[in-house]
Protein backbone atom coordinates (compact mmCIF):
# COMPACT_ATOMS: atom_id res chain seq x y z
CA UNK A 1 0.00 0.00 0.00
CA UNK A 2 2.08 3.23 -0.80
CA UNK A 3 2.05 6.06 1.43
CA UNK A 4 1.17 3.17 4.46
CA UNK A 5 3.68 0.52 4.11
CA UNK A 6 7.26 1.45 2.97
CA UNK A 7 8.69 -2.05 3.82
CA UNK A 8 11.35 -0.99 6.09
CA UNK A 9 10.47 -2.14 9.21
CA UNK A 10 7.91 -4.59 9.74
CA UNK A 11 7.16 -6.29 12.89
CA UNK A 12 5.96 -10.13 13.65
CA UNK A 13 3.78 -11.35 16.72
CA UNK A 14 3.72 -15.51 16.04
CA UNK A 15 3.49 -17.82 19.46
CA UNK A 16 2.90 -21.86 19.25
CA UNK A 17 2.13 -22.51 15.58
CA UNK A 18 2.33 -18.65 14.95
CA UNK A 19 6.48 -19.05 15.50
CA UNK A 20 6.39 -22.25 14.26
CA UNK A 21 5.04 -21.30 10.45
CA UNK A 22 6.15 -17.95 11.22
CA UNK A 23 9.85 -18.50 10.87
CA UNK A 24 10.06 -18.84 6.99
CA UNK A 25 8.62 -15.62 7.14
CA UNK A 26 11.11 -14.26 9.36
CA UNK A 27 13.96 -15.44 7.78
CA UNK A 28 12.98 -14.03 4.11
CA UNK A 29 12.18 -10.37 5.55
CA UNK A 30 15.48 -10.25 6.69
CA UNK A 31 16.82 -7.21 8.68
CA UNK A 32 12.98 -5.22 8.23
CA UNK A 33 11.66 -7.68 10.49
CA UNK A 34 11.43 -7.43 14.15
CA UNK A 35 10.20 -10.81 15.22
CA UNK A 36 8.67 -11.57 18.69
CA UNK A 37 8.23 -15.34 18.84
CA UNK A 38 7.74 -18.01 21.43
CA UNK A 39 5.83 -20.84 23.00
CA UNK A 40 7.43 -23.10 20.07
CA UNK A 41 10.55 -25.11 20.10
CA UNK A 42 12.26 -27.98 17.91
CA UNK A 43 11.47 -30.60 20.23
CA UNK A 44 8.18 -31.93 21.36
CA UNK A 45 6.89 -35.43 23.15
CA UNK A 46 3.82 -35.50 20.98
CA UNK A 47 4.31 -37.69 17.77
CA UNK A 48 2.31 -35.38 15.69
CA UNK A 49 3.66 -32.10 17.36
CA UNK A 50 7.10 -33.70 17.30
CA UNK A 51 6.66 -33.48 13.36
CA UNK A 52 5.72 -29.78 13.34
CA UNK A 53 8.53 -29.10 15.51
CA UNK A 54 11.42 -30.86 14.03
CA UNK A 55 12.41 -29.79 10.51
CA UNK A 56 15.23 -29.20 8.58
CA UNK A 57 13.71 -26.11 6.96
CA UNK A 58 12.62 -24.44 10.30
CA UNK A 59 16.04 -25.13 11.37
CA UNK A 60 17.58 -23.19 8.92
CA UNK A 61 14.88 -20.51 8.93
CA UNK A 62 15.92 -19.68 12.28
CA UNK A 63 19.46 -19.49 10.76
CA UNK A 64 17.79 -16.63 8.60
CA UNK A 65 16.94 -14.53 11.35
CA UNK A 66 19.82 -11.83 11.87
CA UNK A 67 17.02 -9.23 12.80
CA UNK A 68 16.59 -8.54 16.53
CA UNK A 69 14.47 -10.92 17.64
CA UNK A 70 12.19 -11.79 21.08
CA UNK A 71 11.71 -15.23 21.70
CA UNK A 72 9.10 -15.86 24.44
CA UNK A 73 10.04 -19.26 26.47
CA UNK A 74 7.26 -21.03 28.43
CA UNK A 75 9.84 -22.36 31.27
CA UNK A 76 7.13 -25.81 32.08
CA UNK A 77 5.51 -26.32 28.40
CA UNK A 78 4.23 -29.61 27.85
CA UNK A 79 3.74 -28.97 24.38
CA UNK A 80 7.28 -27.59 23.55
CA UNK A 81 9.33 -28.73 26.61
CA UNK A 82 12.41 -26.00 27.50
CA UNK A 83 15.15 -27.57 25.68
CA UNK A 84 14.02 -26.99 22.37
CA UNK A 85 12.92 -23.74 22.92
CA UNK A 86 16.36 -23.13 24.22
CA UNK A 87 17.74 -24.98 20.84
CA UNK A 88 15.61 -22.36 19.40
CA UNK A 89 17.14 -19.79 20.55
CA UNK A 90 20.47 -20.50 20.03
CA UNK A 91 20.11 -20.76 16.38
CA UNK A 92 19.23 -17.14 15.64
CA UNK A 93 22.30 -15.82 14.83
CA UNK A 94 20.91 -12.28 15.55
CA UNK A 95 23.47 -10.03 18.37
CA UNK A 96 20.29 -8.76 19.22
CA UNK A 97 18.13 -11.84 20.48
CA UNK A 98 16.53 -11.80 23.71
CA UNK A 99 14.78 -14.34 25.77
CA UNK A 100 12.26 -13.96 28.08
CA UNK A 101 11.59 -16.80 30.16
CA UNK A 102 8.47 -17.70 32.52
CA UNK A 103 7.01 -20.36 34.49
CA UNK A 104 3.95 -22.06 33.63
CA UNK A 105 2.29 -24.30 30.46
CA UNK A 106 1.75 -23.47 27.06
CA UNK A 107 -1.52 -22.18 27.48
CA UNK A 108 -0.69 -19.44 30.44
CA UNK A 109 -0.23 -15.81 29.04
CA UNK A 110 -0.09 -13.33 31.36
CA UNK A 111 -1.01 -9.39 31.14
CA UNK A 112 2.59 -8.49 31.72
CA UNK A 113 3.86 -10.70 28.74
CA UNK A 114 1.85 -9.32 26.24
CA UNK A 115 2.51 -5.70 27.55
CA UNK A 116 6.35 -6.60 27.60
CA UNK A 117 6.02 -8.43 23.60
CA UNK A 118 3.87 -5.19 22.69
CA UNK A 119 6.65 -2.78 24.01
CA UNK A 120 9.54 -4.31 22.41
CA UNK A 121 7.29 -4.11 19.04
CA UNK A 122 7.01 -0.83 19.58
CA UNK A 123 10.58 0.05 20.31
CA UNK A 124 11.98 -1.99 17.60
CA UNK A 125 9.18 -0.35 14.99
Amino acid sequence: MPGVWTGDRVGYLGLSMGARYGLGVCARLGPTLKPVLGKFGLTAPDPMMEAMAASGVLRDSALGIDAPVLQHVQWDDEIFPLPGQLELFDLFPSPEKTPRARPGLHHRTRPDDEDAWCDYLVRHL
